[in-house]
């Protein structure tokens, strides 16, 4: 997943033309390191995919 499918998530999640999504590419990355499980809660992930997401994170702290 990257900011881009994050970014049209939010615009169809909103629906109002006047809002305009966009996302540096550090918030998506904070998003992915602080909490990795709200990342099922936005976008359909492959099973298996989050648990290594997860596991990937651990070696950083």
């Amino acid at each position: 997943m990257n900011g881009y499918v994050l970014e049209k998530a939010l615009a169809a999640a909103i629906g109002d033309a006047c809002f305009i999504p966009y996302l540096q590419v550090h918030e998506f990355e904070a998003l992915v390191l602080s909490d990795p499980g709200r990342l099922a809660t936005i976008h359909d992930l492959r099973p298996g995919a989050l648990e290594s997401l997860i596991n990937d994170c651990r070696h950083y702290g």
